[in-house]
């Protein structure tokens, strides 16, 4: 499953400027947590924990910036409260259509990502290796 590049955080990140941003992940795989820990003093990762932690820890959130999965999506129904929900338009339709449904007016989709998966796909496919790395980290819309 292709996840969002470092400029669809960052785009965020930049244009909220909240106090506090939480990496919540299962692992460090995706190069985006460390950059953006290295980058931003308000960004920080607090390590692998339990999923119990994580989903308290995404269940607690007012806004949510997320990728590809079908975790954060499901969660969102458990959470009234929340403000907005940040994701790319590369997000599978079903999810798309679940977020919308139960929470019209509360979400963000940033585009323009077609050209990304084109280059991702071009490059041997998701995964970690250091040319996939590099379309992650620089590609720019």
């Amino acid at each position: 499953m292709i996840q969002p590049p470092l400029i669809f955080y960052e785009n965020v990140i930049t244009r909220k400027k909240w106090d506090k941003v939480i990496i919540v992940s299962e692992d460090t795989r995706n190069p985006c947590i460390e950059y953006l820990t290295k980058k931003y003093d308000n960004v920080v990762y607090f390590g692998e924990n339990s999923f119990e932690h994580d989903v308290n820890e995404i269940l607690s959130a007012r806004n949510i910036i997320f990728g590809n999965g079908s975790l954060i999506p499901w969660l969102s129904l458990l959470m009234p409260n929340i403000e907005k929900l940040y994701y790319w338009d590369q997000l599978q339709i079903r999810y798309k259509y679940l977020i919308s449904i139960f929470h019209p007016g509360k979400f963000i989709v940033d585009s323009g990502y077609d050209n990304y998966k084109s280059e991702i796909r071009r490059g041997g496919g998701w995964g970690m290796k250091n040319n996939i790395k590099g379309i992650i980290l620089y590609f720019k819309k």
